[in-house]
């Protein structure tokens, strides 16, 4: 009889934290509330913002730096604007 299989598996689990809509100076508080409380390792889904201002692309950009996120979905727009904000504090 064949022994049996062994597996030597790791498994990389990471939350994929989805904002929509508006991401901008009047939600700014309520959603770096909202991203603090994600664990690590942590994933940003921009599918579905329809408009970002600097403030928005801020928190963002700060929890890329300080949480080493990613950021998937980003409009060519908003992808401008986190670029412009990094580059702007020298994340570049």
């Amino acid at each position: 009889m064949a022994p049996a299989p062994q597996f030597n598996a790791a498994f990389t689990f990471f939350v994929v934290f989805a904002l929509a809509g508006s991401i901008t100076i009047a939600r700014a508080a309520s959603t770096a509330r909202e991203i603090a409380a994600e664990p690590d390792p942590l994933t940003i889904d921009l599918s579905d913002v329809e408009r970002m201002d600097t403030v928005g692309a801020w928190l963002v950009y700060r929890t890329v730096r300080d949480r080493n996120a990613k950021v998937v979905g980003a409009s060519e727009e908003s992808q401008s604007l986190l670029d412009q904000v990094a580059e702007a504090a020298g994340y570049t």
